[in-house]
């Protein structure tokens, strides 16, 4: 709570969000982190923001049986959006997410192989996944992004890593549209499966 009243009173931008448009709001609901919650929705402008996957922060408390939260954000006018990927609490999230690696991970979800370069040359793994155990192949299939997803697997990118949904890259090219591209086809002739949880 301290760190983010800090970064508040520094003037960052407390709505903004990540590579999968989750701003602090949906993740300290996921946590049940109730005094963080009730800052940012007394500081913040949006209750209702909404992720890549149109769930909302109320989505994130109900998803994750944080009840003082969802009453919070109940209390605030929080509404529901999509609930359509469950959780999983099976999968290990990398303890050291460095801010190269999140660099890395978003350069990928702009398709900017580029960008992704330097941070390999550093020593970034093809495989750094952040907070919620999305790989820079999750985000590069999620976009579409050819080139990012060749490159990726023709250095040998693992291609059926698992995020925090217990989604693979090839359920990110489905889900998102891109199950008639090439995408979906290179990822495939890698050995890409789609998740078989419900």
């Amino acid at each position: 709570m301290t760190a983010v009243d800090q970064y508040h009173i520094r003037g960052t931008n407390i709505d903004a969000g990540d590579y999968d448009k989750r701003t602090p709001l949906p993740l300290a609901c996921a946590g049940g982190h109730l005094n963080v919650a009730e800052f940012l929705v007394t500081h913040g402008k949006n209750v209702n923001c909404h992720d890549r996957w149109g769930s909302t922060p109320l989505n994130d408390a109900i998803r994750n049986h944080h009840d003082p939260v969802a009453q919070l954000l109940r209390k605030h006018g929080g509404k529901e959006g999509a609930n359509d990927y469950q959780q999983f609490d099976d999968v290990t999230i990398p303890i050291s997410v460095t801010s190269d690696v999140t660099a890395f991970i978003w350069a990928s979800s702009k398709g900017n192989l580029d960008a992704m370069l330097p941070y390999v040359a550093r020593g970034v793994s093809l495989d750094s996944a952040g907070y919620d155990a999305r790989t820079a192949l999750h985000l590069a299939a999620s976009e579409g992004y050819l080139s990012v997803v060749r490159y990726l697997l023709a250095n040998y990118a693992n291609v059926n890593p698992l995020d925090r949904r217990s989604q693979t890259p090839l359920d990110d090219a489905i889900r998102h549209g891109h199950s008639n591209s090439n995408v979906e086809a290179i990822l495939r002739e890698a050995g890409a499966v789609e998740c078989t949880a419900s």
